[in-house]
């Protein structure tokens, strides 16, 4: 497959037998990938350098991760309970980052450890339904949560007194305060004023210009494919933006200076920049988690919370070069150089030059919790055209697409246990659509549940009157799925798996269509 910018940027797939990208020539820059015997991606490389290999085990869960080559390797390493899930990250320094889980899987504690002192701890208490309802930070202290009947997050009560206030609409679209002036939407969702600041829009319905009460003017420019190509600043300044074929971001320029990006399937590889030396960003494979930053000869191991977001950085030595965390909106308060990670939410890019976050198919405001422009996919994203998630304390957006729900989706390998005890009876000779022998027939049943749950072909459905999520893939020449319960007491078990009929399929095929995840 090649594509071809309108000024000439190439990009140049090859694939293996499979069809599997193995090498992506990005302009003049390399990336190549190579996989295991089980599909899943083992080592990234590129021609700027950068060297990365993904351990798994026995079950394809991610073991560890290791940068570089000889005695200059970098290795993190995880250890997982018996359901699979993330128990303790060692980071090189001697750093343990430990995670224990509720009953159903959710996170209830993480810390963070220099051999036995405790660094930092932060305790989760979630509510029915997978709410977040109390995050206790031993560095900041307590924050309560909010939630209407609907189950979106209204507020934020902080440790420093202050309610953050995110109240939706029958839409989606936030008020942000119970007092003063509210915010004013016109139909479709598109905000035309916030606090005595006016918005415009363009006939597609994207932002275009942005005017502060004392006169001063903002000018967006959108191209005809629906991106933001550039921002006048009020003072006159610039800033503009291009992109490859696929849409990805690949340049910004400022006044100031000019980064590029050099892509790895949906997530970033490389940053370079005329202000710095070029910059690595190594994201868990099929994930937009982040786990280390590269620049140069140093190693950056990133913690990131509940959600996905970046709350803490430690170098090789186990010193800790950056700590933060984000509000409801997304907005950073950080300890140490704020543009160290400019990751905010999963999948957003913080533009320090503009006060947006690149989402990589659209532009997110944190100040106004909302995006600048409607979503590309229209109504199968929500009925929210500008709308971010409904609560990004379980919820995220990583292409500026449609919420994914990050809390229940975390299904994982069945064990032994679990294969016998819960799903056997009812499950295992449905999807072998024959009588089910135990013990003859347990790893053909577990090698199924694995494969069909790996596939990032989700979407929402109804086990009659249990919510479920359930994963979509051909396993040998058929299609099939495997259903999760995405609440109540089986949360994370699997509810259903079989192999499935023309009319399912095409079902299947509508309902991801119309939500994902």
């Amino acid at each position: 497959m090649r594509s071809m910018r309108p000024r000439g940027r190439i990009i140049l797939f090859e694939r293996d037998a499979l069809g599997r990208v193995v090498r992506e020539l990005q302009g003049s820059h390399v990336v190549e990938r190579r996989y295991d015997a089980r599909g899943l991606v083992a080592e990234v490389s590129s021609s700027l350098g950068f060297d990365g290999a993904f351990l798994r085990d026995d079950m394809g869960e991610l073991d560890a991760i290791s940068l570089g080559t000889g005695v200059d390797r970098w290795r993190t390493s995880i250890t997982r309970d018996v359901a699979g899930l993330e128990a303790e990250r060692r980071l090189p320094g001697g750093i343990a980052v430990r995670t224990r889980r509720d009953r159903i899987g959710r996170v209830a504690e993480t810390s963070m450890l220099d051999g036995t002192d405790e660094l930092r701890r932060v305790a989760y208490t979630w509510e029915p339904g997978s709410l977040l309802k109390e995050r206790d930070d031993s560095r900041r202290g307590l924050t309560r949560y909010f939630h209407d009947q609907r189950a979106r997050l209204t507020a934020a009560a902080e440790p420093s007194g202050r309610v953050r206030w995110r109240r939706p609409t029958a839409t989606g679209n936030i008020q942000p305060a119970i007092e003063g002036e509210p915010r004013t939407y016109k139909k479709g969702g598109a905000l035309i004023a916030a606090d005595g600041v006016k918005f415009e829009y363009d006939r597609d319905g994207n932002r275009a210009a942005k005017v502060w009460p004392d006169g001063r003017r903002e000018k967006y420019t959108w191209n005809a494919s629906g991106r933001l190509v550039g921002i006048t600043k009020p003072d006159g300044k610039v800033v503009r933006f291009e992109y490859d074929a696929l849409g990805r971001r690949v340049k910004k320029i400022s006044d100031a200076e000019e980064r590029v990006w050099v892509w790895d399937g949906d997530v970033p590889l490389h940053e370079l920049s005329t202000s710095e030396g070029p910059i690595a960003w190594v994201f868990e494979p099929g994930t937009f988690t982040l786990a280390a930053k590269v620049q140069g000869l140093r190693r950056w191991a990133i913690v990131t919370d509940q959600v996905g977001a970046p709350c803490a950085v430690f170098d090789e030595w186990g010193g800790v070069a950056w700590q933060g965390e984000v509000d409801v909106y997304g907005k950073a308060a950080a300890e140490g150089e704020k543009t160290a990670v400019p990751w905010r939410f999963p999948g957003q890019y913080e533009d320090v030059e503009t006060g947006l976050y690149y989402n990589r198919f659209r532009y997110y405001d944190p100040e106004m919790g909302a995006y600048v422009s409607k979503d590309p996919i229209g109504l199968l994203g929500g009925l929210g055209a500008y709308v971010y998630v409904e609560d990004p304390l379980a919820w995220l957006d990583p292409l500026g697409l449609y919420p994914i729900d990050k809390i229940t989706r975390q299904t994982r390998a069945l064990s032994e246990q679990e294969i016998y005890d819960h799903f056997w009876d009812r499950h295992a000779s449905e999807l072998l659509g024959r009588r089910a022998m135990k013990g003859h027939d347990l790893d053909r049943v577990r090698a199924i549940v694995d494969h069909l749950r790996q596939s990032n072909q989700t979407f929402y459905h109804q086990l009659g009157r249990s919510p479920v999520i359930g994963h979509f893939a051909t396993f040998q020449g058929r299609k099939a799925a495997v259903f999760f319960f995405r609440d109540g007491d089986y949360v994370g078990q699997v509810a259903s798996a079989f192999f499935l009929k023309k009319h399912q399929i095409a079902n299947i095929v509508r309902k991801m269509s119309r939500c994902g995840p």
